[in-house]
Protein backbone atom coordinates (compact mmCIF):
# COMPACT_ATOMS: atom_id res chain seq x y z
CA UNK A 1 0.00 0.00 0.00
CA UNK A 2 1.56 3.66 -0.64
CA UNK A 3 1.03 6.02 1.56
CA UNK A 4 1.48 9.87 0.49
CA UNK A 5 2.34 11.76 4.13
CA UNK A 6 1.77 15.52 3.87
CA UNK A 7 3.02 17.79 6.15
CA UNK A 8 5.40 20.77 6.98
CA UNK A 9 6.86 19.67 10.33
CA UNK A 10 9.32 18.11 8.65
CA UNK A 11 10.96 15.93 11.69
CA UNK A 12 7.19 14.81 12.48
CA UNK A 13 6.98 13.75 8.79
CA UNK A 14 10.48 12.18 8.32
CA UNK A 15 9.43 10.46 11.97
CA UNK A 16 5.98 8.97 10.50
CA UNK A 17 6.90 7.90 6.73
CA UNK A 18 9.61 5.85 8.36
CA UNK A 19 7.76 4.73 11.20
CA UNK A 20 5.09 3.83 8.33
CA UNK A 21 7.61 1.68 6.09
CA UNK A 22 8.90 -0.33 9.34
CA UNK A 23 5.78 -1.48 9.11
CA UNK A 24 5.24 -2.40 5.47
CA UNK A 25 3.67 0.42 3.98
CA UNK A 26 5.69 2.37 1.62
CA UNK A 27 5.29 6.14 2.64
CA UNK A 28 6.47 9.06 0.87
CA UNK A 29 6.68 12.51 2.21
CA UNK A 30 6.70 15.87 1.51
CA UNK A 31 6.82 19.10 3.20
CA UNK A 32 4.49 21.09 1.46
CA UNK A 33 0.90 20.92 -0.48
CA UNK A 34 1.96 21.77 -3.38
CA UNK A 35 4.41 19.41 -3.82
CA UNK A 36 2.08 16.46 -2.48
CA UNK A 37 -0.30 17.50 -5.44
CA UNK A 38 2.33 17.57 -8.05
CA UNK A 39 3.08 13.87 -6.36
CA UNK A 40 -0.06 12.84 -6.66
CA UNK A 41 0.25 14.00 -10.81
CA UNK A 42 2.97 11.71 -11.36
CA UNK A 43 2.38 9.27 -9.21
CA UNK A 44 -0.24 6.26 -7.71
CA UNK A 45 -1.20 6.31 -3.94
CA UNK A 46 -4.23 4.50 -1.80
CA UNK A 47 -3.83 6.72 0.99
CA UNK A 48 -3.03 10.34 2.00
CA UNK A 49 -2.42 11.64 5.45
CA UNK A 50 -2.73 15.33 5.37
CA UNK A 51 -1.69 18.03 7.75
CA UNK A 52 -5.10 20.65 8.58
CA UNK A 53 -2.13 23.73 9.43
CA UNK A 54 0.67 24.82 6.92
CA UNK A 55 1.89 27.67 5.10
CA UNK A 56 0.83 28.88 2.17
CA UNK A 57 -2.09 26.25 1.00
CA UNK A 58 -3.56 24.65 4.20
CA UNK A 59 -4.59 21.07 4.23
CA UNK A 60 -8.42 22.16 3.73
CA UNK A 61 -7.31 23.62 0.85
CA UNK A 62 -5.19 20.62 -0.36
CA UNK A 63 -8.26 18.10 0.53
CA UNK A 64 -10.89 20.04 -1.91
CA UNK A 65 -7.87 19.53 -4.72
CA UNK A 66 -7.63 16.20 -3.79
CA UNK A 67 -11.20 15.36 -4.03
CA UNK A 68 -11.92 17.59 -7.45
CA UNK A 69 -8.78 15.47 -9.40
CA UNK A 70 -8.86 12.06 -7.03
CA UNK A 71 -12.99 11.97 -5.49
CA UNK A 72 -11.89 8.32 -4.75
CA UNK A 73 -8.64 8.10 -3.16
CA UNK A 74 -8.97 8.60 0.79
CA UNK A 75 -7.55 11.30 2.93
CA UNK A 76 -7.22 11.26 6.50
CA UNK A 77 -6.47 14.51 7.85
CA UNK A 78 -4.06 15.09 10.37
CA UNK A 79 -4.45 18.01 13.48
CA UNK A 80 -3.66 19.07 16.76
CA UNK A 81 -6.19 20.63 19.37
CA UNK A 82 -6.45 24.18 18.00
CA UNK A 83 -7.34 23.11 14.35
CA UNK A 84 -10.10 20.49 15.10
CA UNK A 85 -13.10 22.68 13.97
CA UNK A 86 -10.82 22.77 10.53
CA UNK A 87 -10.89 18.91 10.74
CA UNK A 88 -14.15 18.30 11.17
CA UNK A 89 -15.49 20.26 8.22
CA UNK A 90 -12.52 18.34 6.30
CA UNK A 91 -14.40 15.54 7.12
CA UNK A 92 -17.74 17.17 5.97
CA UNK A 93 -15.65 17.98 2.53
CA UNK A 94 -15.14 14.08 2.42
CA UNK A 95 -12.06 13.39 4.02
CA UNK A 96 -12.01 9.58 5.27
CA UNK A 97 -10.98 10.55 8.75
CA UNK A 98 -9.04 12.75 11.27
CA UNK A 99 -6.96 11.92 13.79
CA UNK A 100 -5.96 14.26 16.47
CA UNK A 101 -1.56 14.71 16.97
CA UNK A 102 -0.18 13.13 18.58
CA UNK A 103 -1.40 9.66 17.99
CA UNK A 104 -0.19 6.22 18.78
CA UNK A 105 1.02 4.95 15.51
CA UNK A 106 -1.36 1.70 15.79
CA UNK A 107 -4.33 3.98 15.30
CA UNK A 108 -3.17 5.35 12.43
CA UNK A 109 -2.28 2.26 11.13
CA UNK A 110 -5.80 1.12 11.63
CA UNK A 111 -7.42 3.86 10.08
CA UNK A 112 -5.02 3.35 6.84
CA UNK A 113 -6.18 -0.25 6.70
CA UNK A 114 -9.63 1.36 7.02
CA UNK A 115 -9.39 3.76 4.45
CA UNK A 116 -8.02 1.51 1.79
CA UNK A 117 -10.42 -1.19 2.21
CA UNK A 118 -13.29 1.25 1.36
CA UNK A 119 -11.22 2.69 -1.27
CA UNK A 120 -10.71 -1.49 -2.91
Amino acid sequence: MRILVIDDETVFLNTLVTRLNIRGFEAHGCADAHKGLAMLESQTFDVVLLDVSMPEMDGIEALEMIKKGWPALPVILLTGHASIDSAVKGKQMGAFDYLLKPFPIDDLTDRVEEAYKTKK
